[in-house]
């Protein structure tokens, strides 16, 4: 790799963090999604993988050297940026719940951008959906929130929420 194409790299790196307003990182290796080797964008929460593409492809015409239309996006995300996405996405669309709970997390994260910005509320709610998961929102937490929005309806759901940020009980058996 030419010394061109990391000084590029490293300059569109600087460009998409000031940008996005997240911090952005880029490294070149090996990938699964197209042969070879190639640039990846590494953040973590902020932006949504779409938004950080299209990001960089307005970019693209400053970065001669890099390709930018085959770099792979690679978010990752904090335990409550992901526990705010989950959130605030089941409660943008009431049909978003009708998924199966275990993949609400990984659709939630590739459609709310910016979750760690949320509002204050939905932020303290996350970390009450946290309060009964091992660190990160798993299977488990989902499917209590499964049976309390079956059971309870939305309101529900954020009233268990509020009332566990609030320090209240942690959880009830739905019947």
């Amino acid at each position: 790799m030419s010394a061109n194409r990391s000084r590029q790299a490293r300059q569109l790196a600087t460009m998409l963090t000031e940008r996005a307003g997240v911090k952005v990182t880029l490294d070149y290796h090996d990938t699964v999604h197209i042969r070879g080797r190639a640039w990846h964008i590494h953040w973590t929460d902020g932006p949504t993988w779409r938004q950080m593409v299209t990001l960089a492809a307005g970019l693209a015409d400053r970065f001669p050297s890099l390709d930018i239309a085959q770099m792979c996006p690679a978010r990752s995300h904090t335990a409550l940026g992901e526990a705010a996405a989950v959130l605030v996405w089941l409660h943008l669309d009431p049909a978003n719940a009708e998924m199966y709970p275990s993949v609400w997390p990984q659709y939630a994260c590739d459609a709310i951008s910016y979750p760690e910005s949320s509002a204050t509320v939905w932020l303290r709610r996350a970390e009450a959906l946290l309060s009964m998961a091992a660190g990160r929102i798993d299977s488990e937490v989902c499917n209590a929130v499964d049976a309390r929005l079956r059971s309870d309806g939305w309101a529900g759901v954020l009233e268990w929420l509020d009332e566990i940020a609030s320090g209240g009980r942690r959880l009830r058996a739905v019947q």
